[in-house]
């Protein structure tokens, strides 16, 4: 039998609506390292973070740090590692 490959997968922000702390649940496909990344409407990166030492294949939580410096708005997550990236839309409200 051949093992099924890991897949790298961006569950978004939790809890959802996020409460004071932008934490972000997602599942590595090894246990290299990975980025996490928060990206405005105009693409610019307002929110990173390096990931090590995380188990591949079970879901796993990462901080992006405080909501209260970020506006409302619409914004990209996205989750890097390797060659592979997923990204998912993520709505910051009041």
């Amino acid at each position: 039998m051949i093992p099924a490959r890991g897949q790298l997968a961006l569950a978004g922000l939790r809890p959802n609506p996020p409460g004071n702390e932008l934490a972000v649940a997602f599942t590595l496909a090894t246990a290299g390292p990975a980025r996490l990344e928060l990206l405005d409407v105009t693409g610019r990166r307002v929110r990173e973070r390096a990931l090590t030492g995380l188990r591949p294949g079970v879901t796993n939580l990462a901080s992006l740090g405080a909501r209260a410096a970020l506006p409302p708005g619409v914004y990209l997550l996205r989750l890097s590692q390797g060659p592979r990236s997923v990204a998912r839309k993520a709505a910051l409200l009041r």
